[in-house]
């Protein structure tokens, strides 16, 4: 048996199976659908057990069969397999011969070791046909039958040429794919970015000599830019006819020069400054265009003092390089005109493109004495037999066209123009429709053989596949030239995420933050920094789990060190089962805007605050007016139960003026968050007596408050603050009087029930108004900062805003349901807390006094009242005092008096040395002595730094309780005991 067949005697049917087999593959879009088919046409047509197509990558010694033909009960090849289990095979193919067997049982080509292994698979005869691109063996052909078999030349010749025309449509296949998930990314980009987006082509001169284009697309971007309706397919002039006509001489300019520009001009229409960065399209037509606009009005409104120092900045952006041999469909088309001519020895060969009756001669190879064929004419509609090959493929074949039945003079005469009398034109066909004709042609009149009409058949099957693949991949390229000229144009940053946000493909910084030009996983720590990375890692797992919009504010690591402020967002790209394939995105720095609303935010928290101070005087006046009197009262009776009464009266008002204080600091940020379990019941009831006087006697106040209610995890102070801000705008909301409710729940929040919430448990406390509610701009704009719709002076428009940044500051959300007439409900989601919730309501009363009181205690205060009453207290507790007004005062005390046994000092003091430093030297000298440490200043209980050697002594918040009092001093000599015995 040979490997190699020469001189083969093709039978007729050849032609036929080869024409069949293009015809199927063409329709074929999926590389693995063509293997399939291609293979079970083959192994029909030559009567076997077994047909594959197989791709060969030599440099990582694998074989791939994507989809293979079996008959019943023979195993199947799919998979990979390594390259050198074939071999002795393999070893035939990169010769560019077929390795063709009768019986692998016999046969000296197949090698003693590789015959049981042939026979496990039942591969007695087969095939090889080898595909080499380059001079490198990259697939091959293959069928193969259970029993020996007589292979004639004819299937060897017929192998061979399925080979190339398999491979061609793969490759074809594969590049039309890689066009539409290009063509898609950029379309998804375009629709996504919030600059403006459009593509407009150049037409004829009008009537009256005026220059004018119109638009192909334009995104919604624009579209809002202009408060304009979509006008793809209509004038520009037609549309802006008062525009400039500056504009349209730098349309032309880019089109004839091909250099890209970036234009910044007055728009007389449009009544704004527009900055546009317009490119030519690399087409055929070569007269389209795209522009990327931005208003940047109030942008050089604002900068108008440095627009006169900058200069317009051009972009240039350079023509790619021509496509490689083939790569172009003209230059397919050329080459296979030239060597069929060549070839068969004919006067003219051509391909013609046809649209209904009208033909555009694509390429065209003739005799040089011959008169070309006109480049656009009238196809002169002969059909010999009357059969239209438009529809049913077949070629038409014409011997003698003088002597041709049914042929018109008008016919003759344009086929005698063109010295033709004999031809074969081979249509080619796409959805049933003829799309292009491939025809051979001689001056004089010829018989043509099967063979001849059957290689002219071939040739346009093959070549047309080619011209299908350069097409793709030259669509393809263009939509990427596209995407990078957009990409390029833009201002902001522009990002590509693989599937799981793992990887970040690429990254344009745009100057704002670090360029990533290659993959990296190490994206997350380069640019977000550590106090932002949940936020964003929980935004992003949301938005992947839901393949939903990424779209979040935050802050950003840049190149010089320094923080920046970005608004991100990223859109996914899925395939066709709805899988994320990838996720595109872009990046605006917002840093200026964030700085300016910060600092607007704390200029006017100021005289919030300030304002704030005023309300709450009053209500420290009617707390100290009730404080008196009782004191007064207990002096005055006699008994002790009524005495007890009194200061018990005094105690509790004493108790609502710290939690008053509190809010005060909460409103000026200058205290920390101090998060901790609270029974929200329990502090809203006692926030009733403030809240009936702050809404007045017009308006009913209603507790619904759920009896199983989760303890929440937050700072009471803010519950406080957000419950009357809350109340007070729905009092404001209700001038003729009506009710407000305040309702507790539990609430579990699973995926996707809001866009701002991070499933959970959360506790929910709303508070309803039954007054005018919102119109939805309105609501629309209710969280923003100082935005209200009170009379000037009576409101700062912080009141919601502060609410919902109290809310998140804890790890909770806000939500807001209004509607115009019928009131308003404000809902906040506040993190759940695990125990009884009982540690932000305290009982003080009830509470009892901790230590032995035994010992001396030195107590250091520079403000005689307080010292005083530490000094009453301490005595009360049993202790001895020594006291001192500063930390001098306080060593000389140390250092003459070793009874000593506790140092109780305020923080905040006039002189050299404060509380804490101090309580340092007091460390440093005299270790073992315990240490506790008051301040009324909430800002000094957190030391300055996280080392300071103090940060673990415990610290009592004025006005402190004898209860707390004595368990700190219990608790400061307990841990100095047991650091003493260890």
């Amino acid at each position: 048996m040979r490997t190699e067949v020469d001189g083969v005697p093709e039978r007729p049917e050849r032609h036929g199976m080869l024409l069949g087999l293009s015809n199927a593959l063409r329709e074929l879009g999926d590389p693995v659908e063509v293997s399939a088919r291609a293979s079970e046409m083959i192994a029909d047509w030559l009567e076997v057990d077994r047909a594959y197509y197989v791709e060969i990558d030599d440099d990582l010694g694998i074989a791939t069969v994507a989809r293979d033909f079996v008959r019943d009960g023979i195993k199947s090849l799919v998979g990979e397999h390594d390259v050198a289990d074939f071999g002795w095979s393999v070893q035939i193919l990169r010769r560019g011969e077929c390795h063709v067997v009768g019986d692998t049982r016999t046969s000296d080509l197949v090698p003693d070791d590789a015959r049981p292994a042939s026979a496990a698979l039942e591969i007695i005869a087969c095939i090889c046909a080898p595909l080499i691109k380059e001079g490198r063996l990259v697939g091959a052909l293959c069928v193969a039958d259970s029993d020996p078999r007589d292979w004639r030349d004819e299937d060897v010749s017929l192998l061979r040429d399925a080979a190339d025309l398999i491979w061609t449509a793969v490759e074809r296949a594969r590049a039309e794919a890689a066009l539409g998930t290009s063509e898609a990314r950029y379309r998804t980009l375009v629709d996504s970015m919030d600059e403006a987006v459009c593509v407009f082509e150049r037409l004829p001169r009008r009537q009256d000599g005026l220059r004018d284009y119109r638009y192909i697309t334009m995104n919604p971007a624009m579209q809002a830019m202009f408060g304009i309706a979509d006008l793809s397919g209509q004038s520009i002039r037609d549309n802006f006819p008062d525009e400039a006509e500056e504009w349209y001489d730098d349309y032309d300019h880019v089109l004839e020069s091909g250099e890209a520009v970036r234009i910044e001009r007055g728009s007389v229409p449009q009544g704004m400054v527009l900055e546009m960065f317009v490119s030519r399209i690399t087409d055929d037509s070569q007269r389209r265009l795209m522009a990327v606009i931005r208003d940047v009005t109030a942008q050089r409104r604002a900068e108008a003092e440095l627009r006169a120092r900058q200069a317009r900045e051009e972009f240039l952006l350079r023509l790619t390089d021509r496509l490689r041999y083939l790569d172009e469909p003209g230059e397919v088309m050329k080459t296979a005109c030239d060597m069929l001519g060549a070839f068969m020895g004919v006067d003219r060969v051509n391909y013609v493109e046809i649209d209904g009756e009208d033909c555009t001669t694509a390429q065209e190879y003739l005799r040089s004495d011959l008169p070309p064929m006109t480049p656009i004419f009238t196809s002169p509609g002969f059909r010999p037999d009357g059969a239209d090959s438009r529809h049913t493929g077949r070629s038409l074949v014409v011997e003698d066209i003088e002597a041709q039945p049914g042929v018109s003079q008008e016919q003759l005469t344009a086929y005698r123009a063109l010295a033709i009398r004999a031809f074969i034109s081979a249509p080619l066909l796409m959805d049933g429709q003829q799309l292009v004709v491939l025809s051979v042609a001689n001056a004089a009149p010829t018989v043509w053989s099967r063979d001849e009409v059957a290689l002219v058949e071939e040739v346009a099957e093959r070549s047309w596949s080619a011209i299908g693949r350069a097409q793709a991949e030259a669509a393809l390229r263009a939509s990427e030239q596209r995407f990078r000229a957009l990409v390029n144009a833009t201002s902001e940053v522009v990002y590509r995420m693989s599937p799981d946000w793992s990887v970040m493909r690429e990254l344009d910084g745009r100057g704002f933050i670090k360029d990533a030009p290659e993959p990296t996983t190490d994206w997350f720590t380069d640019y977000i920094p550590p106090e932002e990375a949940d936020r964003v890692a929980k935004a992003i797992q949301q938005a992947i789990d839901g393949k939903e919009t990424f779209k979040l504010e935050h802050r950003v690591k840049r190149p010089d060190g320094s923080l920046g402020w970005t608004l991100s967002r990223a859109i996914p790209m899925l395939d066709d089962a709805g899988n994320i394939v990838e996720w595109f995105g872009a990046a605006s720095n917002i840093t200026a805007r964030r700085e300016a609303v910060e600092a607007l935010v704390h200029s006017q928290r100021l005289d919030v605050v300030g304002r704030l101070a005023g309300s709450i005087a009053h209500d420290f006046n009617n707390l100290l007016t009730v404080i008196v009197a009782n004191i007064e009262m207990a002096q005055i009776r006699g008994d002790a139960e009524t005495r007890n009464t009194h200061l018990d009266k005094a105690m509790r008002a004493a108790q609502l003026g710290e939690r008053l204080n509190n809010r005060l600091v909460v409103w000026s940020k200058s205290g920390p968050v101090r998060p901790q379990l609270v029974d929200l019941n329990g502090l809203v009831r006692q926030l009733g007596s403030i809240l009936d006087r702050a809404i007045g006697e017009r308006i009913r106040l209603d507790l619904d408050l759920a009896p199983d209610l989760w303890p929440a995890f937050i700072d009471p102070a803010y519950v406080d603050s957000a419950i009357l801000n809350l109340a007070v705008n729905g009092r404001d909301a209700m001038p003729r009087g009506g009710t407000i409710s305040v309702v507790t729940s539990n609430e579990a929040i699973g995926t996707g029930n809001a866009a701002t919430a991070i499933p959970g448990d959360y506790v929910c406390l709303s508070v309803a108004d039954t007054g005018e509610g919102m119109a939805p701009d309105v609501l629309a704009r209710a969280l923003d900062p100082f935005f209200t719709t009170k009379e000037h002076g009576t409101g700062a428009g912080l009141g919601l805003f502060s609410v919902q940044t109290m809310v998140r500051e804890c790890g909770g959300f806000l939500q807001i349901d209004s509607t115009p007439g019928r009131g308003t409900t404000v809902r906040l989601y506040l993190p759940r807390g695990h125990g009884d919730g009982t540690s932000a309501i305290e009982t003080r009363r009830s509470e009892t006094v901790a230590g032995d009181g035994k010992g001396v205690i030195l107590v250091v205060e520079d403000q005689a009242p307080v010292r005083d009453a530490a000094r009453e207290r301490l005595h009360a507790l049993g202790y001895g005092v020594v006291e001192a007004r500063d930390a001098h005062e306080a060593l000389v005390c140390l250092e003459h008096n070793a009874d000593i046994q506790l140092v109780f000092t305020d923080i905040v003091m006039p002189g050299e040395f404060n509380g804490r430093d101090l309580a340092q030297r007091i460390l440093t000298d005299y270790p073992g002595l315990p240490v506790v440490m008051t301040t009324g200043y909430s800002g000094a209980r957190v030391p300055p730094d996280d080392d300071d050697p103090t940060a673990g002594i415990e610290v009592l918040t004025k006005p402190y309780s004898l209860h707390a009092l004595s368990h700190a001093i219990a608790r400061a000599m307990h841990r100095t005991r047991g650091a003493q015995g260890a």
